[in-house]
């Protein structure tokens, strides 16, 4: 997927608006799912999401994130599974945060291919790699099964 990134601003506010919408989903799915473990690692993740959000605000032009007027980037994959949650099984959530942190990690990656500031580049050098972590961690929760 491309994201159509006109300046820093931009790239940073729809950043923000994936922070907040990848927050949303693992509340939702900590909420929804049994297993105590995976509620314990999706409370993380919304902590986490926050904290990106949060560290993100100092370069953004919006003071909290604002889904309007962002261009390439699609936030339903978190909305339809928030939507869906009540009839997923727990294979079912993880493999949708699967395919959500693969969309996120192809936008901070498609954002750091632009010429930024070197403490920007950084930030989302290291949001990228948390993010990259969820989505091993999860896809490792999904192998070994550990959640039936």
């Amino acid at each position: 997927m491309m994201y159509s990134f006109q300046n820093h601003i931009q790239t940073v506010n729809t950043l923000k608006e994936i922070c907040k919408m990848r927050k949303e989903g693992y509340t939702k799915a900590a909420e929804y799912i049994k297993d105590k473990e995976l509620q314990k690692l999706f409370v993380k993740y919304a902590k986490q999401s926050d904290d990106f959000e949060y560290e993100l605000l100092r370069y953004s032009d919006q003071p909290t994130a604002n889904s309007e007027g962002f261009e390439g980037y699609n936030p339903s994959g978190w909305k339809d599974f928030e939507e869906r949650l009540e009839e997923l099984s727990p294979e079912h959530i993880l493999g949708l945060c699967e395919k959500n942190e693969k969309t996120i990690i192809g936008a901070y990656e498609e954002a750091l291919e632009e010429e930024l500031p070197e403490e920007m580049e950084s930030l989302l050098s290291r949001h990228l790699i948390d993010i990259i972590d969820a989505y091993d961690s999860i896809i490792e929760i999904k192998k070994s099964k550990q959640y039936l």
